[in-house]
């Protein structure tokens, strides 16, 4: 018994029900039963005849039992309410009964039998019901023996007959001892087994909450790379219209330069006969013929502004040739260089797979100088200017422009300075005619307009990336072709026809269309020498010691005309030719001109250029 109740739960408070509903306090119910037990035990001590102990000691044995109930009701509850305390108290109680009913004389009798019986059935049983069942049938076992003892000796001994109430009250005592143990454990086991499934709920919250954690992880992640997504859609497609857009207000600008070009033409021709008519019958000293003279050089700048114009807006096809970007570029480092000045550190890097495109090569020739030119203006105190080449490219930028059959793959042309740089304001209207960042008396004509047009004549793209103060990147991407060996014999077979040994001098103001002519020239065996000015050319062919075959000039010129230049050059060399250029050439102007002479109408590719100048040569 005191084994099995030393492993018991802690004892909480708790609500009995049925028998053991006596008090629903736990210190009451051990006052109640303690004080029951004392009363029993305290009167067996004091009516048994066979007492083995003196009367001061059975005094001080009940007085004990009244103070072990006295200490029951002044016990702290946290006492009382500890798992040890109910078996320690059944522990007290059964060792005091035990004690008393031996020194009481009972040692020997049927009583301390039935006792013991009582100890054992508190041992097997849980509840108060079954504890008084048995223990009733033990307390008849008990009387049928006491009766039968009666019988025997004819007397009834006192002492005996307290025995059936003390094994009632002792039964009842370790009853609701026991039925109080038990519902407390089964509630603690109970409480324990809820708390076990709680922490399990709560470890299976926790794995929920972590996977649910790691799921909203997932999710912010997916939506970010979403919402990235779709910012990288919306800016894609904000640079698609704004390439649509531009693309078709440089489309509609070319039509209407088109048309302005041709009335602005039949208008400056009728301007330029009556001009001409002026000067035929105004003589060398009239003070009028000055005036006459300025309004035809003015018109000839406006024939070349017009001229620009025509390359703006042609749709035809130039003669395109399949070639090496990379020879392109190459042919261009010497005369890039030259052009520069000592400021500006020419960067040229070529990547030995770049591929080959068709291209007209003045036309991209033409291009790619006015951008360097453009960048060596952005660049007025020195910096560096790097021109690259690449190979694969497959920027959705160059595709998106371009439904070709080689629509997946470019040739990529890159241009970067170290300049000023541009604000997005002046990026939006880069490409536009006539716009420029100069003052208006610096400029000069269409400006990159004309590197937009051939770039889209080419089938290609251009785009432009710059930072105030980060410089500029310009990038063209063309359509990558197949460099086959027939198409580059017909290539290097064209320029044969064309080509010569001769010396040229080339008098002309624009610097793009000069620069152009020097690459051109010597490409084909040409000994080509270039000035800016009439009086520019005069020196140029003073310095030169070899002869000049050819005069290619403007017929008109702010110091002297094409054909004073032409005069004076003659008395150096005499056996020069001359080929005049004009933006703007009617019919008074060449019934003017010396009968044979030969002119050249601008605007003019440099094919037309090479086979012009190999015919006056070779003409009588």
């Amino acid at each position: 018994m005191t084994n099995g109740v030393s492993a018991l739960v802690p004892f909480p408070t708790v609500a009995f029900t049925g028998a053991g509903a006596i008090f629903t306090s736990p210190r009451s119910r051990f006052v109640l039963l303690q004080t029951l037990v004392s009363i029993v035990l305290s009167y067996q001590l004091l009516f048994s005849h066979e007492v083995l102990l003196t009367s001061a000691v059975q005094e001080r044995m009940i007085l004990g039992l009244l103070l072990m109930v006295g200490a029951l009701m002044v016990t702290p509850p946290r006492i009382i309410g500890a798992s040890w305390f109910p078996g320690a108290l059944v522990s007290a109680d059964t060792l005091i009964t035990t004690t008393i009913i031996y020194v009481a004389g009972n040692a020997s009798s049927d009583l301390y039998l039935a006792y013991f019986l009582l100890l054992l059935i508190a041992a097997s049983v849980h509840t108060l019901t079954h504890m008084l069942g048995l223990s009733i049938i033990v307390c008849i076992g008990y009387g049928v023996l006491l009766y039968e003892s009666v019988l025997e000796t004819g007397m009834v001994s006192t002492g005996h007959l307290l025995g059936i109430p003390v094994l009632l009250v002792m039964a009842v005592f370790y009853g609701l001892a026991i039925e109080t143990v038990f519902k407390e454990r089964e509630q603690n086991i109970g409480l324990l087994q809820r708390i076990g499934s709680l922490k399990k709920e709560e470890l299976a919250l926790e794995e929920a909450r972590d996977e649910l954690e790691g799921r909203v992880g997932d999710l912010k992640t997916e939506l970010a790379q979403v919402r990235e997504e779709l910012q990288a859609g919306v800016l894609e497609r904000k640079g698609l219209e704004g390439q649509l857009r531009q693309a078709q207000k440089m489309e509609a600008i070319g039509r209407l330069a088109g048309v302005v070009v041709e009335h602005f033409q039949n208008l400056w021709s009728v301007i330029a006969s009556h001009t001409e008519v002026l000067l035929t019958k105004l003589g060398q000293h009239d003070p009028l013929r000055q005036h006459a003279e300025e309004i035809f050089k003015a018109g000839d700048r406006v024939s070349a502004i017009t001229g620009q114009l025509i390359v703006f807006s042609r749709t035809e096809d130039y003669q395109r040739e399949v070639l090496q970007l990379n020879a392109i570029v190459a042919g261009l480092e010497q005369t890039l260089r030259g052009s520069l000045g000592p400021l500006i550190d020419l960067r040229v890097v070529l990547n030995p797979k770049s591929g080959a495109i068709q291209v007209d090569r003045g036309q991209l020739e033409q291009a790619i100088l006015h951008l360097v030119v453009n960048a060596r203006e952005a660049m007025p105190g020195g910096g560096t200017l790097t021109i690259e080449t690449h190979h694969g490219v497959d920027a959705p930028s160059c595709s998106n422009q371009h439904d070709g059959a080689h629509a997946a793959s470019f040739v990529m042309l890159t241009v970067r300075d170290t300049g000023r740089g541009m604000n997005a304001n002046t990026q939006a209207h880069l490409f536009e005619p006539f716009f420029s960042t100069k003052d208006r008396d610096e400029r000069t004509g269409l400006g990159l307009a004309t590197v937009y047009s051939i770039v889209k004549q080419c089938g290609g793209h251009i785009g432009v990336e710059s930072k105030p103060g980060q410089g500029t990147l310009f990038t063209i991407c063309l359509p990558r072709v197949k460099l086959a060996a027939e198409s580059q014999d017909e290539a290097e077979g064209s320029g044969l026809q064309a080509k010569g040994c001769e010396t040229v001098l080339l008098v002309e103001e624009d610097e793009i269309l000069r620069l152009l002519s020097l690459l051109t020239l010597p490409r084909h065996q040409y000994q080509a020498l270039a000035a800016c000015t009439a009086v520019e050319a005069l020196v140029v062919a003073q310095r030169y010691t070899g002869p000049i075959h050819l005069l290619v000039t403007n017929v008109l010129m702010p110091d002297l005309s094409g054909r004073e230049l032409s005069a004076r050059l003659r008395h150096q060399h005499p056996g020069l030719k001359t080929l005049y250029m004009s933006g703007c050439m009617n019919d008074t102007i060449l019934e003017r001109m010396t009968q044979g002479t030969c002119f050249l109408q601008k605007p003019f590719t440099q094919g037309v250029l090479l086979r012009k100048i190999r015919a006056v040569l070779d003409g009588d």
